[in-house]
């Protein structure tokens, strides 16, 4: 490319023909390059691409239904172009979406009106605003009889429809959204707490990504961003979350499904960690068991994942579909590995602890096992209370100096 304008322009091309293919998550890595292109060659003309990218990333994301992020998108795009229709139109929309504040969609769509008076989309979202603030209305009335009929139902029954949908929510939001966490001690000392998430992260960011400065004050966007093909690995993080836990218990051959207790096998100095052989706890065939919650080897789910910072959780494997409960955790950027594993957890609190182990003794440079134990003594998943905390706490700028 002649220019970094020339570079942003390709790269928002690019995406709107993967939108345009129905391929979300391709468009949102381009557009997020475009973004990149304009930041990385300092071309402060080229901030009209910048912009439209934002918008048209906005647009992605509300086609996967992740309203919050659309918005922050949007936020981003009309920071440059505080007139921009796309975005103000596409922040009004995902507004009524997630219930947002009516007076801010209704100003959206008065300065989009302003711009261009016969836009018929915005013309319908005020019908539609003006509908949904009527059905919250009713809804809420409805819900407030609901709960104050509960304390009189002689037979208890509303009061248990009431905690029923409570429990339902919370198990749903335990999968979804899982923080895990790993104690780990050295020859019976304990070195800390590794705190991971599960999450894909994108493939454009970089160690010193230029993106990164313009998202720190959007971190909902950033998060998405950093971990936004986590739907790629589904089994795989149920998988890895149940085996945290040990709620799977055992299986078929007896196999104790649960990291507590189990080896980090291998240390590689500025490479990676690897351990989670829940079949062999000790002897020399540690590092050689295979087992899951599906029973045995899984299919290998998406190989699309990039390593490219330390703090990275991936299957680790013997070839082709033979995934199961061994993991790695990278020390460094190790792109020889890419296509080839699945990647699709981050560590966003515990790097210390990885440093420990990374100073670990070893006994030789052909296995690289450590002369002590290296032991998860603890492992399990955060209470919804821990994972605000934790990843609320998250500076996305640390993620990329570790």
């Amino acid at each position: 490319m002649d220019s970094g304008r020339e570079w942003a322009e390709q790269c928002k091309e690019d995406g709107n023909k993967a939108f345009r293919k129905g391929d979300w998550e391709q468009a949102i890595s381009l557009y997020l390059e475009g973004v990149a292109a304009v930041d990385t060659m300092m071309m402060h003309p080229a901030e009209d691409v910048k912009c439209a990218c934002f918008a048209n990333m906005a647009a992605a994301l509300m086609k996967q239904d992740k309203w919050k992020e659309a918005i922050e998108a949007c936020d981003l795009a009309l920071k440059i172009e505080e007139r921009n229709v796309k975005a103000l139109l596409r922040r009004a929309q995902c507004g009524i979406k997630v219930g947002g504040s009516a007076t801010r969609v209704e100003e959206d769509l008065r300065a989009v009106l302003e711009v261009e008076p016969s836009n018929k989309d915005a013309v319908g979202l005020r019908a539609e605003l003006s509908k949904r603030s009527k059905e919250r209305s009713e809804a809420s009335a409805s819900k407030q009889k609901r709960v104050l009929g509960s304390f009189w139902a002689k037979d208890g029954s509303q009061k248990k429809a009431i905690y029923e949908d409570m429990v339902g929510e919370e198990a749903q939001d335990k999968k979804l959204d899982p923080v895990c966490f790993f104690e780990i001690s050295i020859d019976n000392v304990s070195q800390g707490t590794v705190y991971i998430d599960f999450s894909q992260r994108s493939p454009l960011h970089t160690a010193h990504s230029p993106v990164v400065g313009c998202l720190d004050s959007h971190p909902s966007l950033f998060l998405f961003l950093h971990w936004f093909w986590v739907q790629k690995a589904p089994k795989t993080c149920e998988n890895f979350r149940c085996l945290c836990t040990g709620e799977a218990g055992v299986d078929s051959k007896g196999t104790k499904l649960h990291y507590e207790g189990s080896l980090l096998h291998r240390i590689v100095k500025g490479f990676v960690v690897q351990g989670g052989d829940v079949v062999h706890r000790k002897g020399d065939q540690v590092g050689e068991g295979i087992a899951s919650i599906y029973g045995g080897a899984m299919r290998d789910e998406y190989l699309g994942g990039r390593h490219m910072h330390p703090g990275q959780v991936c299957m680790a494997n013997s070839g082709p579909n033979t995934s199961g409960c061994q993991f790695y955790i990278t020390l460094d950027e190790a792109p020889w590995l890419d296509r080839d594993h699945i990647v699709f957890g981050q560590v966003i609190e515990g790097f210390e602890v990885l440093r420990k182990l990374e100073d670990v003794e070893v006994r030789d440079d052909e296995d690289h096992r450590p002369k002590d134990d290296v032991v998860i003594t603890r492992s399990g998943q955060c209470s919804r209370e821990e994972r605000e905390r934790i990843k609320g706490s998250v500076n996305p700028r640390d993620l990329w100096n570790q």
